[in-house]
This record gives structure tokens, C-alpha cells and sequence, in this order.
């Protein structure tokens, strides 16, 4: 976390899960959430005043989110196998 008043909340149940939070912007909100196993997440929000959700119920999840520029809104929500997703808000 680089910029100012920027949050982040984190939470990870299963075996080798990876989860990488890069906030470089200000007033940022991020929420990751991984109960499989062997899920990715990669948020970056280098934007301001983004809101970012993910969770991920499966095994084997990818998700990338990069806001890079202000006030945009991502939600991911992926429950199963091998499901990948990608959000790119410019």
C-alpha cells in the first residue's frame, strides 16, 4: 500500500492459495477471499477511490483485477474448478 487511506482485508482457507494486493492509489477498497485450494488473486489499483471483491469457492481459481484509473467497481465471485476471470477497468 502505497497511497493513502486505502484498505485491504484478506482471508485464505485452503493449501498453496496466493493472493497479491498492489494499491498505489488513494481511497482504495479490496477484499479477497479464497476457501479452495490452489486459488490465485491479483489486485492491483494503482486508480483512486476503486472498490474491488473477489472470492473464489473452488480449487484451482485464477482471478486478475487492475483499476487503473478512478472509481470503478469489480465484483468476482467463482465457485467450481480451473475457472479463470479478468477485469481490466481503464
Amino acid at each position: 500500500q502505497l497511497g493513502m487511506n486505502n484498505q485491504s482485508s484478506l482471508s485464505q482457507a485452503g493449501n498453496t492459495d496466493f493472493a497479491n494486493v498492489l494499491q498505489t492509489g488513494n481511497g482504495n477498497l479490496s477484499s479477497v477471499d479464497q476457501s479452495g485450494a490452489s486459488d490465485t488473486a491479483d489486485v492491483n489499483q494503482s486508480g483512486s477511490d476503486n472498490q474491488s471483491w473477489l472470492a473464489q469457492g473452488g480449487s484451482g481459481n485464477s482471478a486478475t483485477v487492475d483499476q487503473l484509473s478512478n472509481t470503478n467497481y469489480s465484483n468476482i465471485s467463482q465457485t467450481g474448478t480451473g475457472s479463470t476471470a479478468t477485469v481490466t477497468q481503464n
